[in-house]
């Protein structure tokens, strides 16, 4: 199995093992090595077991603690290794480590080196490095166009530098501590569980320069509640806002397509959600047990819903359709509306597709089918706040709008019902 999923299952409680192999070849003064290159006499800083031996337990059984110094050099039987790279899952979980300096000799790392140390406070990097570096604690490349790792224990609140472009995989994950962090608008990517489990981070920006988003980068981010999704991309991934949730306020942006299974899964603050005139598929999941969601409206464009796409909404009231056909065949998942309580909730389609709705498979179980005029429905007071320019359908302008009677209207030069 891949280590850094390994990793992932680890730290998330997923993963048991009966019996654990150690992974290392050399221990030199408390820490583990593991030879690279028998010939240049390369080695790795490594973790101590081959597989953690209980769900939820280490990769060590003599676990680093306090300030770790990885040394350039190390000696044993007689010959002189050098630490070239710290490797895969290096120092995942090791909780009492306060802070970890790395040498010039190293040139490489492994994949998620560093994953959930709470304890951790800074990074101290040689200045003779050539491939990393320490800005306030914090391990980016020498360039410091890429956030390698946040120390779990350094504060509540960070600001990624601009100019800064990618945050690996892992970076932020499990950082307990933090409640605010802004990204910049140089932000390319964010990895894989680059936030997860940010269990006090409460607000989030995701910039418009975004173009690359990895599966679970904000998933069980328990307090958070409002996420402004600038970035314009084509497809929300998989476990992306999984388990937020505090989630009750966000903000998909245009020119969106697809969301990923599990996208929104368990935000059960999740009342209501725009989705973006552009999408085209909502995938398995990715709305199941939204438990407070009452109202959701599926664009036109709409093409696909996956396996369970809504299973679990029980709060689900109304679901207004803009797809004049309904969605048919190998492109509706199975239980798509699973114990949505179908005899309650009422489903509104376009003017003149009420019949065929009634006759599609699941669309069918609706026992409230009602076809809608396609016009802007209000409820506001308009005789309070700025008064908007109100005429009759046949151009007569309306002064007194007080006690507007139902019927339509065009007011700021929009077609309105008002009922």
């Amino acid at each position: 199995m891949n280590r850094l999923v390994i990793s992932f299952l680890l730290l998330l409680g997923g993963w048991t093992i009966g019996v654990a192999q150690t992974f290392y070849d050399i221990a030199f003064d408390g820490l583990f090595y593991k030879i690279i290159n028998e010939e240049s006499l390369e080695v790795e800083v490594c973790r101590e077991l081959e597989e953690p031996k209980t769900e939820g337990g280490s990769l060590y059984e003599h676990t680093p603690e306090g300030d770790i110094y990885i040394p350039a050099e190390i000696s044993a039987d007689g010959e002189t290794y050098h630490v070239v790279r710290i490797g895969d899952s290096a120092f995942g979980a090791c909780f009492q480590i306060t802070s970890i300096s790395i040498p010039a000799s190293v040139r490489e790392m492994g994949e998620l080196p560093f994953l959930s140390l709470s304890g951790l406070k800074s990074f101290v990097v040689d200045d003779a490095n050539p491939l990393y570096c320490s800005v306030g604690g914090v391990l980016y490349s020498k360039d410091q166009k890429t956030l390698l790792c946040y120390p779990n224990a350094r504060g509540k609140t960070f600001s990624v530098p601009e100019g800064t472009q990618n945050i690996l995989s892992g970076a932020f994950f499990n950082c307990f501590e933090l409640e605010s962090i802004t990204l910049p608008e140089s932000l390319d990517s964010i990895g894989f569980i680059a936030f997860t489990s940010c269990i006090n981070l409460r607000e989030l920006t995701i910039p418009r320069g975004l173009k690359d988003l990895q599966i679970y980068a904000f998933a069980k981010c328990a307090s958070l509640q409002k996420v402004d999704f600038k970035a314009p991309l084509e497809k929300l991934p998989m476990y992306t806002f999984d388990s937020c949730s505090a989630l009750s306020d966000i903000t998909l942006p245009e020119g969106m397509k697809s969301l990923g299974d599990w996208a929104f899964g368990y935000c059960v603050s999740l009342e209501q959600i725009k989705l973006p005139s552009t999408l085209e598929a909502i995938e398995g999941a990715a709305f199941s047990n939204c438990s407070k969601l009452a109202a959701i409206e599926l664009p036109q464009g709409l093409k696909r819903l996956g396996n369970f796409a809504f299973g679990d909404d029980t709060a689900l009231k109304t679901i207004k359709c803009q797809m004049v056909d309904p969605i048919e065949g190998e492109a509706m998942g199975e239980s798509v509306f699973s114990n949505v309580w179908v005899d309650q909730c009422k489903l509104l389609v376009p003017e003149g597709s009420k019949e065929r709705y009634a006759k599609a498979s699941q669309w069918q179980e609706f026992l409230q089918i009602e076809e809608t005029t396609g016009l802007e429905s209000i409820t506001r007071d308009l005789s309070k706040g700025p008064k908007p320019a109100i005429f009759t359908i046949q151009g007569e302008q309306i002064v007194n709008r007080e006690e507007l009677p139902a019927g339509i209207y065009i007011i700021d030069g929009v077609k309105t019902l008002i009922r």
